[in-house]
């Protein structure tokens, strides 16, 4: 069984890191692009966590920047709404002020 590494980020515990595209699991999450300096490259949330990262837009934005690693934090839908998802997000891409998606 792989050990489940703990980060916080904005206050927030998420699991990771992970190598992006290593670990496809569609839950519903809210998900950090980090570069290797743990840095923020990107926040996004998905009711469908494991197929949106590996089909994202912004991916060439994380590739310019370093953006191999993601943590996610599990936000499962019988609990949260993607109401709750998105203002978690909105919350910590207004303090990382990530280089990728809207500022």
């Amino acid at each position: 069984m792989e050990e489940v590494k703990n980060m916080i980020i904005s206050g927030y515990s998420f699991e990771g890191p992970y190598v992006v595209g290593k670990k496809v699991i569609n839950r519903a999450a809210i998900y950090v692009i980090l570069d290797s300096s743990n840095v923020v490259v990107d926040v996004g949330q998905s009711g469908q966590m494991g197929t949106r990262l590996l089909n994202h837009e912004r991916k060439p934005c994380w590739d310019r920047h370093g953006g191999k690693w993601f943590a996610v934090k599990w936000m499962p839908s019988d609990r949260y709404s993607r109401e709750d998802r998105e203002r978690i997000e909105h919350e910590i891409r207004l303090k990382e002020k990530p280089f990728c998606g809207e500022r």
